[in-house]
């Protein structure tokens, strides 16, 4: 497993990711800057904070962890986070979104390091309470990566019943909670209401922390590594389009490319912020 970076490293990181998330949306003319750019903290301390077990020269080693995206309209975040950790040369995240080019605009399978192609919202749940059944016995952990918005879906709820029926302790689903989805706010579409207290209603362990604070973020989904008999989820409350200021909790950006201005003001941002 990869060792744990220091929280001076884990921000240049942060930094370059987001970097090349715009740079990738710009050139394709298309992309999700607004939840590419609020889940960059919790791709990269699962990679670079010394949780996530991979092996980049080896993707499919039989004792690795598994992350299943089901938020897979970030692949522009995904593929920058896999390039980052070696997985492919970085050069080809500028086939982003190219026809027949293997870095689609949903993950994709045919990437090295995607456990799943996914992009149909509410699935992912299911899919990794199947792999945390079939796994219960290794040593391996599966994550699963949702948006807010995914939790309006019913599916979710039959996978949060089922993982805890069975006590998937090997099970850890965080929640990328931005507050918006295509249509608008995640209050004005279909309000969550207490989102920590449905889970803990069907016996999930949960954790809430600030998704863009590294200090929140690794220590709580170390812990949830290391809770037993029960699943559990880590809500991570992100800012939309976290590091650009005129993307930052705007529905607008949830999916659109960016102008060429636009795209010199996101930088700039970047660097007055990060």
């Amino acid at each position: 497993m990869p060792r744990a970076l220091s929280l001076a490293q884990l921000e240049r990181i942060s930094y370059r990711l987001r970097r090349n998330v715009l740079r990738m949306i710009r050139q394709a003319g298309s992309g999700h800057p607004a939840g590419s750019l609020s889940v960059i903290e919790i791709l990269t301390a699962l990679y670079f904070g010394g949780i996530l077990r991979y092996d980049s020269n080896d993707p499919e080693y039989d004792s690795r962890d598994h992350l299943i995206v089901s938020n897979g309209h970030i692949s522009a975040a995904v593929y920058a986070v896999l390039s980052e950790a070696k997985f492919f040369d970085t050069q080809k995240l500028d086939s982003f979104r190219s026809m027949n080019s293997a870095l689609q605009g949903h993950v994709s399978k045919s990437v090295d390091g995607v456990e799943v192609s996914t992009g149909l919202l509410g699935q992912g749940l299911s899919m990794a309470v199947g792999l945390a059944l079939g796994n219960r016995n290794e040593n391996g952990c599966i994550f699963c990566l949702m948006s807010d918005g995914e939790q309006q879906e019913g599916q979710v709820w039959e996978a949060v019943m089922s993982a805890s029926k069975y006590n998937l302790d090997n099970l850890i689903a965080i929640v990328d909670c931005n507050r918006i989805q295509v249509d608008g706010t995640i209050e004005e579409i279909m309000p969550l209401g207490n989102l920590k207290a449905k889970y803990e209603s069907f016996g999930w362990k949960t954790y809430e922390v600030d998704g863009n604070d590294y200090r929140q973020l690794i220590p709580a989904i170390c812990q949830a590594k290391e809770h037993r008999h029960q699943p559990k989820v880590v809500l991570a409350q992100t800012i939309a389009g976290f590091g650009v200021k005129f993307m930052e909790n705007n529905p607008e950006w949830h999916g659109r490319g960016l102008t060429k201005e636009e795209y010199k003001q996101a930088l700039r941002d970047l660097k007055d912020r990060l």
